[in-house]
C-alpha cells in the first residue's frame, strides 16, 4: 500500500515514515528502503544504519546508565499480536532488562515492560494496563513533591 501511495518510501505512512526518521537516505534523498516493498528482501547495509537506535544494543554497551533509566523510569507496553511487529524487539529487550540484577534503584523501580496477550498495535490502548497510566503518572508526581496529595 505504501508504494501505491507514495514510490521510493515518500508516502508518509507507517513504515516509510519510520524509515524516514531512522534510516539513511537513497541517492534520490529519500528514505533507504529497509526492505524490498514487492520482494521482501532487507537490506541489512540499511539495517546496520538503525542499530545506533537499537535501545538493547545501547543496554548491551552501557547497561548501568541505560538499565538504571529504563527500569527505573520506563513504562513499556505491547501487544503480543503487535500489527508491525514490535512485540518481538520488546520481547528482546525485556529478557536482557530481567538479566540486570546488579542495579540499585535509589527512587525503587517503578519502570516494567509488559507484553500483552491478545492485544494489537492498536486495542492494547483499550487495556487495563494502557489505562492505568494516568494514574501511575499521577503517583510519580506525588512521589516527586510536584503536585500535592
Amino acid at each position: 500500500m505504501e508504494e501505491v501511495l507514495g514510490p521510493d518510501n515518500t508516502s508518509g505512512q507507517q513504515w516509510d515514515s519510520w524509515m524516514a526518521v531512522w534510516g539513511p537516505r537513497n541517492s534520490a534523498g529519500h528514505p533507504a528502503a529497509l526492505y524490498d516493498p514487492v520482494t521482501g528482501a532487507i537490506d541489512r547495509a540499511v539495517v546496520d544504519k538503525y542499530r545506533a537506535y537499537d535501545i538493547t544494543e545501547r543496554l548491551h554497551a552501557d547497561p548501568g546508565k541505560y538499565g538504571l533509566l529504563l527500569l527505573q523510569r520506563c513504562r513499556i507496553l505491547v501487544g503480543d499480536k503487535d500489527s508491525f511487529y514490535l512485540n518481538e524487539a520488546v520481547a528482546r529487550l525485556k529478557s536482557e532488562s530481567e538479566k540486570l540484577s546488579f542495579l540499585q534503584f535509589p527512587e525503587g523501580a517503578h519502570g516494567y515492560i509488559k507484553i500483552l496477550p491478545g492485544y494489537d498495535h492498536g486495542s492494547i490502548f483499550g487495556s487495563p494496563e494502557m489505562n492505568a497510566i494516568p494514574q501511575e503518572m499521577v503517583e510519580h508526581l506525588t512521589r516527586q513533591g510536584l503536585i500535592g496529595n
